[in-house]
């Protein structure tokens, strides 16, 4: 047996969106943050699972949003507008 950790980081789903729900202003808000973290769980879930089924090693720790991706992305998110609301 495997144990280990899974940190997806910030996964847009509604479980993050419901909190607004009779706030759009508030969740205006938000989105510029998710947009700038976030991911579309069609993109993290297939990543996270290869990882998963790749590994060999008890107590690792499987990062989709590392500190280094988090910080790319706020130095870059001015020149890479993402959203990830729209279908």
């Amino acid at each position: 047996m495997k144990i280990g950790a899974l940190t997806p980081g910030l996964v847009i789903t509604e479980l993050m969106t419901r909190p607004y729900d009779g706030d759009p202003a508030g969740l205006a808000r938000a989105k510029r943050v998710f947009n700038i973290l976030g991911d579309r769980v069609e993109t993290v879930t297939p990543w996270l699972a290869d990882q998963v089924l790749a590994n060999t090693k008890s107590g690792v720790v499987i990062n989709w949003l590392t500190p280094a991706k988090a910080a790319w992305r706020f130095a870059t998110a001015r020149f890479n507008q993402r959203n990830l609301f729209d279908d």
